[in-house]
């Protein structure tokens, strides 16, 4: 792109390639932000759920039950 860029130099394509390619750029580095911030929050639902669904585990296994005696 900046090939294109430096070839178009001088002339209105020029610069509207310079210009779309840092919206392009900043758009890009906006998302992955906002992609890593996604996948911080996601493993921490993960987690909370893993422990939220051993512990129910847990609680369930440990009441008595007449079938237990089959």
């Amino acid at each position: 792109m900046t090939a294109a860029i430096s070839d178009f130099s001088g002339w209105a394509t020029g610069k509207g390639l310079k210009t779309v390619h840092t919206t392009w750029e900043s758009q890009v580095k906006t998302l992955l932000a906002r992609l890593d911030s996604e996948k911080g929050a996601l493993g921490s639902a993960a987690s909370i759920l893993r422990t939220t669904d051993v512990e129910r585990g847990t609680r369930i296994k440990s009441i008595p039950s007449s079938l237990n005696s089959y």
